[in-house]
């Protein structure tokens, strides 16, 4: 038995030797959510500082975060007092929640101050993904999107077993979406724990996209025949009263269409797919 699990591990290694999977390990989910920071993680050059408070859902939970890039718990790390973190240079802020010993996941973030690189979509991108949208300007810390290279594709996930908020539309983010999932389904949010616990190409800012996010960078993604004609789970669920998750079908004609899978099936036609925004 101990073979096998030694030749699993070091499988896995071999084939994405830049993930890392660490949330999973060091913070099992015990129904604790996971911290909120007001201001989302990303490039504000423009702004040259941010002020952000931190907060979570749990009641009575406690606040632990680090800005040196080091693993908060409940016993390492600043304790938050509730008051204003003001940040001004390049950042990596981290933080869980925690009742007790229970531990929530961890929420982690990069703020960045740096001119950024200018890039096309189709490209190459930062990560070594490629450039899927750009929205010709920053705001909100973002500009680009950047999906996930082909090899760090999977299917087999299923998206969760229990309803986060009901119908989605309009402009939400994967970014928040991909955490009310894993508050809510914890483990169970197989497809979305995949895509926030990934560490490749040196960042670890990977998130599970929305249905409106995979609408607008569908398109772009044509000219490349490994996405065609597949699915993808999104981070948006159907409705609160169905047991179904939305995903992505990507078709030859730069269109997108939607269809509706179970949640709680591990579909072998339904792709978890990572994406960035920076």
């Amino acid at each position: 038995m101990k073979i096998v699990v030694i030749v699993i591990v070091l499988a896995v290694v071999a084939i994405c030797p830049s993930c890392i999977l660490y949330n999973v390990m060091r913070y099992p989910y015990d129904g604790t959510s996971m911290p909120i920071f007001s201001i989302s993680p990303g490039n504000y050059a423009q702004e040259g500082s941010v002020v952000l408070t931190i907060s979570c859902k749990t009641a009575d939970a406690k606040i632990r975060y680090t800005l040196d890039g080091t693993e908060p718990d409940a016993t390492n790390g600043i304790p938050y007092d509730g008051g204003l973190i003001k940040i001004s240079s390049d950042t990596f802020l981290k933080a869980v929640a925690y009742v007790g010993d229970k531990v929530s996941y961890l929420n982690r973030g990069h703020y960045v101050f740096t001119p950024p690189a200018d890039y096309r979509i189709g490209e190459p991108g930062p990560a070594g993904g490629i450039i899927a949208y750009d929205k010709d300007g920053y705001s909100d810390g973002w500009r680009y999107l950047e999906v996930a290279p082909i090899e760090l594709r999977r299917t087999g996930l299923k998206w969760g077993r229990m309803v986060v908020t009901g119908n989605r539309s309009g402009m939400e983010t994967g970014y928040t979406e991909t955490m009310a999932i894993l508050n809510k389904s914890g483990p169970d949010a197989e497809a979305a724990l995949y895509c926030w616990d990934l560490s490749y190409g040196g960042y670890s800012d990977w998130f599970l996209p929305s249905e409106y996010e995979m609408d607008i960078f569908a398109p772009n993604l044509m000219d490349s025949d490994d996405y065609i004609g597949k699915a993808y789970w999104s981070s948006s669920e159907s409705s609160s009263d169905y047991d179904w998750a939305c995903a992505i079908m990507i078709f030859s004609t730069g269109s997108s269409s939607k269809i509706y899978v179970d949640k709680n099936v591990r579909s072998p036609t339904t792709y978890t797919l990572p994406v960035r925004r920076f």
